[in-house]
């Protein structure tokens, strides 16, 4: 599992608007705060923390599927999570982080995925989820 932090600010270039999803998911995840989708259509992409103020807002790049962060605030007042679980901890987000793992570990036990997510994330993900 990728534990690089996440580079997200204004003129940041994702190469599609899925890449972005999954970066802003791991940005939320290691600052430890949720997120909510306020618009997300193929003009723009928007979001703001939960409980506050705005987050995020990303658009296409013209004649590509690109996509390009034009405005970008993580300035909040709000106190972060103080429970195991996080809406941006989505199945497709653990998805993609556990499959990350497996290729590089084929014989990995559920087990250890388990810790690493706690370790990386915070995330207390049931044996069930991870099997």
């Amino acid at each position: 599992m990728s534990s690089e932090p996440v580079l997200m600010e204004v003129g940041t270039v994702f190469d599609t608007l899925q890449e972005l999803k999954i970066a802003v998911k791991q940005f939320a995840l290691s600052n430890n705060f949720e997120t909510r989708t306020l618009k997300a259509d193929q003009y723009r992409y928007r979001l703001k923390w939960k409980t506050e103020g705005w987050l995020l807002l990303a658009r296409p790049i013209e004649q590509s599927l690109l996509w390009v962060v034009k405005e970008f605030d993580d300035t909040h007042t709000c106190f972060p999570l103080n429970h195991g679980g996080n809406s941006s901890a989505s199945a497709q987000f653990l998805a993609t982080k556990i499959l990350e793992q497996v290729c590089t570990q084929p014989d990995i036990r559920p087990i250890n995925i388990q810790k690493d997510l706690h370790a990386m994330y915070g995330l207390t993900v049931p044996y069930s989820r991870v099997h």
